[in-house]
């Protein structure tokens, strides 16, 4: 279900404020962008009640009808039921969480983030992923990071502390741990400074896009300060005691926010090494895996519009395994020559070098869904139908009947059917 929800992510359509627009939107694709709008509105509007109330309901569905809108605008299209200061209040916490976006210009306005509104529905897969790829203590400190959608690093250390904090000394081991996965999440990208968004910036400036470059915090003041909260005991009454000064703020004391593009990187590798221990076994797609992980630690080319990773030598793939599979060449070989391109080789020194091109790997993934879709609907003569035309491109009718080892009356019962469903 997840591998088939990112798979559609990819569909030739876009995201606006009005909902989703294909392309060409006529015939029975102007009927589905209708649905797909109302699916979008109910899903969304689930979420933002649950996690932000009654209030960001009615404020995002003003800038679903009207589009980008200013404060004053929000307050005459609720009528005057909420106040401004509650409105910006909500406003406020929806920039927190990137779930709506400043829009520069002479008027200051606000629109919807179709992004960060996807995020809310993806978070237990985000957190689930870095718990794979990062360890633990990655969980800790994406889970408090979520749920308040912009922290400085200082907090969201504590907050991480909090959740297995044991009273004992084990929590400055544990903080070490903490500030060290910091630092790796950082620099690779999964987390990126922004600035911050206080009450007094929501209507005055633009909120600060995320960097694309990765961000380097200072270990030892953030450990110097993590260490002063559990000396002090690690509790909630304790919890702003010792923060670094806000006026003026500390330069080390980054602010951060997940960056949606890497997270939804990882979710792509973690569904390519299912895809390998689907179509070999589980040791394929272990050694796919850690590939990838090579690959997205040393942040090479894995954003989710690159077309392959960058080469990774096989003595990195040998290190990154815990223990190196007694036929590893032969796995390898297997991955190369697989059908759906799990993996290329390229010349290299010490044994070669692998990417695994992305853009080949979903085109496979997307054809092999489509042909399930295909066989539902239209059985084995559609299917074969298909395929045919996925291999050769366009074919006049009698050509195409004649490449085709079925019965003519299943053909032209199964063609027109297939023509008429677009």
């Amino acid at each position: 279900k997840d591998r088939l929800t990112v798979l559609t992510s990819l569909v030739v359509c876009r995201l606006s404020s009005t909902g989703v627009q294909y392309r060409e939107p006529c015939g029975p694709e102007r009927t589905y962008h209708h649905t797909m709008s109302d699916i979008f509105v109910e899903y969304f509007d689930h979420l933002l009640k649950n996690r932000f109330g009654d209030a960001a309901v009615a404020i995002v569905r003003s800038m679903h009808i009207r589009g980008s809108v200013s404060l004053k605008d929000i307050d005459r299209s609720l009528s005057g039921k909420m106040g401004q200061r509650k409105i910006a209040a909500c406003l406020i916490s929806l920039l927190r969480h990137r779930i709506i976006r400043f829009t520069p210009g002479d008027t200051k306005k606000y629109d919807i983030n179709f992004e960060g509104i996807q995020m809310l529905s993806r978070i237990p897969i985000y957190c689930k992923l870095c718990l794979l790829f990062y360890g633990d203590a990655a969980g800790d400190i994406l889970l408090p990071l979520f749920a308040t959608g912009t922290a400085k690093a200082s907090e969201i250390l504590r907050a991480a502390l909090m959740r297995s904090a044991k009273g004992s000394k084990e929590d400055y081991r544990k903080s070490e741990l903490l500030v060290d996965t910091l630092a790796i999440l950082t620099k690779t990208g999964l987390l990126q400074c922004v600035k911050a968004v206080c009450p007094t910036e929501v209507c005055d400036e633009e909120q600060e896009r995320p960097s694309s470059e990765s961000t380097t915090i200072s270990k030892t003041e953030l450990l110097d300060s993590l260490q002063k909260f559990v000396s002090a005991g690690g509790k909630v009454e304790k919890f702003r005691q010792n923060l670094p000064a806000t006026k003026p703020p500390s330069l080390w004391d980054l602010v951060l926010v997940p960056n949606i593009d890497t997270l939804n990187a990882l979710w792509r590798d973690r569904i390519i090494a299912e895809v390998a221990a689907e179509r070999i076994d589980e040791t394929a797609g272990d050694i796919m895996s850690r590939l990838l992980c090579v690959a997205n630690t040393s942040n090479r080319s894995t954003h989710i519009l690159s077309a392959a990773c960058e080469a990774v030598s096989h003595a990195e793939l040998i290190r990154s395994l815990k223990e190196v599979p007694a036929y590893l060449d032969s796995y390898i070989t297997l991955l190369l020559d697989d059908p759906f391109c799990l993996l290329e080789q390229q010349p290299g020194i010490a044994g070669g070098m692998y990417i695994c091109p992305y853009k080949k790997i979903i085109k496979h993934l997307l054809v092999r869904h489509a042909e399930n879709i295909v066989q539902v609907l239209f059985e084995n003569s559609g299917l074969r139908i298909f395929r045919i035309l996925v291999a050769e491109g366009y074919l006049s009718c009698e050509a195409l009947e004649r490449r085709l080892l079925i019965p003519q009356k299943d053909f032209r019962r199964v063609l027109p059917r297939m023509v008429a469903n677009g």
